[in-house]
């Protein structure tokens, strides 16, 4: 008999670095909450969750407080992710106003509601792609080599 022990499963990582990080997970949360209050402002806000996220799963910068890790993620991200969140934002905005116009049209005839079905699939489709753009921008440090890191999305996809 040999031995077949492996490495964890995904699940029992992501149960670990729950346990391990709970109380901080819920501050960085709280303040995500608190700084996305102005709508404006949700795209470095949403940047700066990001990259303490990315830390916590990578266990940097572990020694540092909560609060001036957020903040500084916060400075550094902000006017990079700015237009990324006035652009979605508008985005979600107008694409909320189409299914909302067309279901209202639907009720009425049916010739309205592939009309609805795709502006729920345009919505789906853009906020999808555009919240997983905001996992790139604090991910888009240069290497020696001159290329983005991307090694934290190759893991997520390897573990997937």
């Amino acid at each position: 008999m040999h031995d077949t022990h492996s490495a964890p499963g995904p699940a029992a990582r992501f149960f670990s670095i729950l346990n391990e990080n709970l109380w901080q997970l819920v501050q960085i949360n709280f303040i995500f909450l608190l700084t996305s209050l102005p709508v404006i402002t949700f795209g470095p806000s949403f940047a700066a969750l990001c990259a303490c996220l990315s830390d916590m799963v990578r266990m940097r910068r572990r020694d540092e407080p909560v609060l001036p890790r957020y903040f500084a993620a916060f400075r550094a991200c902000f006017l990079p992710a700015l237009p990324r969140g006035i652009l979605l934002l508008a985005g979600t905005a107008v694409l909320g106003f189409s299914l909302f116009w067309y279901g209202s049209l639907a009720a009425e005839s049916w010739f309205w509601v592939p009309f609805t079905a795709l502006s729920l699939l345009g919505l789906i489709f853009f906020t999808g792609i555009a919240f997983h753009l905001f996992f790139l921008l604090p991910e888009n440090r240069k290497l020696k080599t001159g290329r983005p890191d991307f090694s934290l999305l190759r893991a997520a996809a390897w573990h997937a």
